[in-house]
């Protein structure tokens, strides 16, 4: 009963150990996921939360900015080209 979640930073932890393992097929399978949610991060159109405008002092959660969507993605690039290079140490 519990929903799918999108891969984030932590999956990076996830492919490290399946190199670790030996299992470099899984761990090059979640560092293209993690590519391909920064694809998504970069591709997803700004939302505006409305009651946010209204009421900008009553903002309590960071807003969805194209600026922290990039940094995000970029993020999750540069993790996937490091675990990648961990990978080829190992194998």
């Amino acid at each position: 009963a519990v929903g799918a979640r999108s891969v984030d930073e932590r999956d990076h932890w996830t492919a490290i150990a399946h190199t670790r393992l030996g299992e470099h097929t899984r761990a090059e399978e979640i560092w293209r996921s993690l590519e391909a949610r920064a694809d998504e991060l970069d591709a997803a159109p700004d939302r505006v939360d409305y009651f946010a405008t209204s009421l900008p002092e009553l903002l309590l959660f960071p807003l969805d900015s194209t600026e922290r969507r990039a940094a995000q993605a970029a993020r999750l690039r540069t993790l996937a080209a490091e675990g990648r290079r961990t990978t080829e140490v190992h194998a």
